[in-house]
């Protein structure tokens, strides 16, 4: 592999490879790397070359799906490109063939890849992405894995409708963390593990879900999966209507949000029938409360975010 750039078919092949051994070495959660990869490229050195020459490009995921990735300039990406792609198991729970689902808070869209598998050609995922780059980049992966059943959205849902703030926080290496991208001016209440050097705000169309529902016609929802950075109560209280109809399964995002806003979300949640279930952990569920959940008592951490799952109480 060329050390200085990738010039030829050959240093990607390679740099593929090497990228997936050290995915299959970290899944099988081995500290070590294999001799013939650490003779040559070390996990140091190939995550030094990754940041410097990863200018975007496909890969071929454990799950047979292509996951597009946007350059290193761009976002922080290594992590991505190391670690094994695991979907989580609780959307093939909730996400079954003919359904129809929302990735609201997509991302790269691990999420929306998922949803798009198990829901069928018959189903129908809404992928709501509002960052140009990231919609784009989502856009390259549902195009070469031949998704037709994904809607993409490029906007932000909120409780209200039109052109607002979107702050995007940046690291000490001037690169995007978009995972924690969120509407609004605001700045710090990062999560715990986040080094954020400084923030850029971007224009982001919005709509309530209530709107882009009706606008839609959406006649069922079985499935929402909201991780939106702490601004998970402006979707609900934008799609009351939506939710108290369908009361689809819901996972939340919980740890970002102020804690009033956070009684507000169980209220909503309780009056449409919500039941909280706990939270989705790799292998697991671990069970919490109401109680537990207002005061972020453990096993929740303040500012570390959880999936939870919601269910209405039938």
């Amino acid at each position: 592999m060329n050390k200085k750039n990738l010039i030829s078919i050959l240093d990607y092949r390679e740099l593929f490879v090497q990228l997936r051994h050290l995915r299959v070495l970290r899944s099988s959660r081995k500290k070590t790397i294999p001799f013939r990869i650490k003779r040559r490229y070390g996990r140091k050195e190939l995550e030094e070359f990754v940041t410097n020459f990863w200018d975007g490009g496909y890969v071929y995921l454990e799950t047979g799906d292509y996951l597009y990735l946007p350059s290193m300039k761009d976002m922080n990406v290594f992590w991505k490109l190391k670690e094994p792609y695991i979907p989580e198991e609780i959307i093939e729970k909730f996400s079954r063939p003919g359904n129809t689902v929302m990735d609201i808070g997509a991302n790269i869209g691990e999420w929306t890849l998922r949803m798009a598998n198990t829901v069928g050609v018959e189903g129908r995922v809404y992928s709501f992405e509002p960052i140009p780059l990231i919609n784009k980049s989502l856009n390259k992966t549902l195009r070469i894995n031949n998704l037709s059943q994904v809607t993409l959205c490029q906007l932000a849902l909120g409780d209200q409708s039109g052109d607002l703030e979107f702050t995007i926080p940046i690291d000490s290496n001037d690169r995007a963390i978009h995972g924690e991208s969120r509407l609004g001016t605001e700045e710090g209440n990062w999560n715990i593990y986040t080094e954020v050097k400084s923030t850029k705000n971007i224009k982001v169309k919005t709509s309530t879900l209530d709107q882009f529902s009706s606008e839609r016609s959406i006649d069922r929802l079985d499935f929402v999966k909201i991780d939106v950075e702490g601004k998970e109560l402006g979707i609900l209280e934008g799609g009351q209507e939506t939710f108290s109809r369908f009361t689809p399964a819901l996972i939340l995002e919980v740890g970002c949000e102020e804690e009033n806003d956070r009684k507000r979300i169980a209220e909503l949640l309780r009056s449409w029938g919500y039941e909280i279930v706990g939270i989705v952990v790799a292998h697991g569920i671990v069970e919490v409360s109401w109680e537990q959940h207002a005061n972020l008592d453990n096993p929740f951490i303040k500012k570390y975010p959880s999936n939870v799952l919601f269910l209405r109480n039938k």
